[in-house]
C-alpha cells in the first residue's frame, strides 16, 4: 500500500481528535508496519515525540525476545481486517529501558476513511513487575516449604489434609495421594488422638491462633515417632474456623535423651538414699552383730539358748548382704580394679550358672574373637552377669533360651547406638545377656532398677538384683540399656569403656566414687 500523507486521509481530522483524548497511546501503522502518526500520549509511555516516531517501522520498538511474537500478532492483523486483536509485548524506552506494553489494534487498511492500521499501547510495567515480583515471593516460599526439613502441611476446617510438604511424605512413609483428604488425626497414636483433639477443639473455641503440642504418631511401617508441634488456626473469607497450618519436628531422639536424663537423676537420687540408709543400717547391724557374739559367747553351755542367737547372727549376715547390695547401686563400695579380659569372666559365669539355671534353660556363650578389655574389678563383673542371667532364668517359668554375647563396639558421636546410651565417642566393650522369655512392658522397665522393685511373688526376690548391676555398671563408667516387649524377650546390653580407650582418653578411676 502507498503511504499517504496524513492530512489528505478523508475522515483523519475525527480520528486524530478522538485519539489525542485518550489517556493511551496511540499509532497508526500502514500496511508496510510503519508508523505514520502518533498522539502525545505516546511520549509518557515510551519517551519519544510524536514527529520521532513518523517513519519508524513499528516492530523496531518491540524488544528483540518478543519479535518473533510481534510478526505473529501483525500477520493476523494483516489477514483480518476489522477484528480488534490484543497482545502484550516488551517494547523500548527512549532512555534504553524496557517496558511492558498491552496493545489493542484493529486493521483499518480497507476503511477508506482511515486507511491504516491503529493501535493504543498502555503501559503495564508496573503491574508485570509487581506479578513478576509476587511470582518471584510465591516461588521462595514454595522453595521453603519444600525443602524445609520440618513437616508442614495445611488442613481444612474439618482436619483433613490439603496441603503437605514433601517431609511430610518422607516422616510418614507415604505418597502424596495416600495423604491429601486423609483426617490429620488418622496418624496420631490411638491412645493420643482424643487428647490432640480436645487441645486443638480448646485452641480454636478460645480463638487462640497459635499453640504447641507433642504427641506419639505412627508411620506407614508402624514405626512410632514423637512429634512436636506449632500450629496456627486461619480464617475463611466469612471470618469462620477455616482450618489448621502447623509445623512440625520429630522429636523422638530428644524425648528419649530427656526420659533417659530423668530416669538418671531419678536413679542418682534413690542411690543417694540407698547410700545413706545402707551405711546407717551397716552401724546398727554392727552392735546387733557384736552383742550376739558376745551372748553366744556367754551361752556355749546352754545349746537352746544358742541356737537362739544363732538365729539373730544368721539374720545380722543377710541384712549386711542386703546392705551391700544396696551400696553397689550407690556405687559406694570398695572395688578393685585390674585390667580384665570380659571372655574369660564370661565362661567363668557360664559354668557356675549352668547349675543354677536348672536342665530346663539352655544357656549359650557367642564370645567375640579379639575382644578388647576393660579396666574393672572381677568380682563385681562376676556379680553383674551372675545377676543378669538368674534374671533371665527368672522370665522362663516353662524353660527356653538364654544368650550371653560380647562384642566390641566403636560409637561415634551421632550414631543411633550412641544416642541411645548417651555414651562419648570411644572404644566399648558390650555385655550382652538376652532371652525369649515373658518380656516386660513399659512400665516395668521405666522402675526395673529401683531397689526393692520386683515383679516376682513374695519370698522369691528381694528386687536388688537389678539395682545392683545398675550401681556396678555405673561405678565402671558404663551404661546398661535394656529392650523387651511383652512375650518377645528381653535384651540387657552391658558398655563398657575399654582400657586402651580409657587410658588414653581420661586418667584413671578412682577405685572408690561416691553417687
Amino acid at each position: 500500500m502507498a503511504e499517504t500523507p496524513v492530512s489528505d486521509w478523508p475522515g483523519q481530522e475525527r480520528l486524530a481528535a478522538l485519539a489525542e483524548l485518550s489517556i493511551d497511546a496511540a499509532v497508526l501503522v500502514n500496511g508496510a508496519g510503519i508508523i505514520t502518526w502518533s498522539n502525545r500520549s505516546i511520549e509518557n509511555v515510551l519517551g519519544f515525540a510524536p514527529d520521532d516516531l513518523l517513519g519508524m517501522r513499528a516492530g523496531d520498538l518491540v524488544a528483540a525476545d518478543d519479535r518473533t511474537a510481534w510478526r505473529a500478532f501483525a500477520d493476523e492483523l494483516l489477514q483480518t481486517p476489522d477484528v480488534p486483536r490484543t497482545g502484550t509485548f516488551r517494547c523500548r524506552h527512549k532512555d534504553g529501558s524496557t517496558r511492558w506494553l498491552y496493545g489493542t489494534a484493529r486493521n483499518l487498511l480497507t476503511e477508506t476513511r482511515v486507511g491504516a492500521i491503529i493501535v493504543y499501547l498502555r503501559d503495564i510495567t508496573p503491574s508485570r513487575e509487581a506479578e513478576a515480583a509476587f511470582r518471584a515471593t510465591e516461588a521462595r516460599y514454595r522453595q521453603l516449604f519444600d525443602d524445609a526439613t520440618d513437616v508442614v502441611f495445611e488442613t481444612d476446617n474439618e482436619g483433613y489434609f490439603r496441603l503437605v510438604n514433601p517431609a511430610t511424605l518422607r516422616v510418614f512413609g507415604y505418597e502424596q495421594s495416600e495423604v491429601i483428604g486423609r483426617r490429620f488425626t488418622e496418624f496420631i497414636r490411638t491412645d493420643h488422638r482424643q487428647t490432640v483433639f480436645e487441645h486443638y477443639r480448646k485452641q480454636t473455641d478460645n480463638r487462640e491462633r497459635a499453640s504447641y503440642i507433642e504427641f506419639p504418631a505412627v508411620t506407614r511401617d508402624g514405626r512410632e515417632i514423637w512429634l512436636g508441634q506449632n500450629a496456627w488456626i486461619f480464617a475463611d473469607p466469612s471470618g469462620q474456623f477455616g482450618g489448621m497450618r502447623a509445623v512440625a519436628r520429630d522429636i523422638t531422639e530428644r524425648r528419649r535423651a530427656d526420659e533417659a536424663l530423668r530416669q538418671a537423676q531419678k536413679m542418682e537420687a534413690v542411690g543417694r538414699l540407698a547410700g545413706g540408709i545402707a551405711h546407717d543400717f551397716n552401724n546398727l547391724l554392727t552392735a546387733i552383730r557384736g552383742n550376739a557374739e558376745l551372748l553366744s559367747h556367754k551361752l556355749r553351755s546352754d545349746p537352746d539358748r544358742a541356737a537362739e542367737v544363732e538365729e539373730i547372727l544368721h539374720a545380722s549376715d543377710r541384712a549386711a548382704s542386703l546392705t551391700s547390695q544396696l551400696l553397689a547401686f550407690s556405687r559406694k563400695q570398695d572395688i578393685a580394679p585390674v585390667t580384665l579380659d570380659i571372655n574369660e569372666v564370661v565362661e567363668g559365669v557360664a559354668r557356675l550358672s549352668r547349675r543354677l539355671i536348672g536342665p530346663s534353660v539352655a544357656l549359650e556363650i557367642q564370645t567375640a574373637s579379639a575382644l578388647q578389655s576393660v579396666v574393672a574389678d572381677p568380682a563385681q563383673v562376676e556379680q553383674l552377669l551372675l545377676n543378669l542371667i538368674l534374671n533371665a532364668r527368672d522370665a522362663l517359668p516353662n524353660g527356653g533360651h538364654v544368650t550371653v554375647r560380647t562384642a566390641n563396639r566403636q560409637l561415634p558421636d551421632g550414631t543411633p547406638e550412641g544416642a541411645r546410651t548417651g555414651l562419648l565417642a570411644g572404644a566399648y566393650v558390650r555385655m550382652q545377656v538376652i532371652d525369649d522369655g515373658i518380656g516386660m512392658d513399659a512400665a516395668t522397665q521405666a522402675r526395673l532398677f529401683e531397689p526393692f522393685f520386683t515383679t516376682k511373688e513374695p519370698g522369691r526376690g528381694t528386687g536388688l538384683g537389678l539395682s545392683t548391676v545398675y550401681g556396678i555398671v555405673r561405678q565402671m563408667g558404663g551404661v546398661i540399656i535394656v529392650a523387651s516387649e511383652l512375650n518377645q524377650g528381653t535384651t540387657f546390653s552391658v558398655y563398657l569403656p575399654s582400657a586402651a580407650d580409657r587410658a588414653a582418653g581420661s586418667s584413671a578411676e578412682p577405685s572408690r566414687q561416691e553417687a
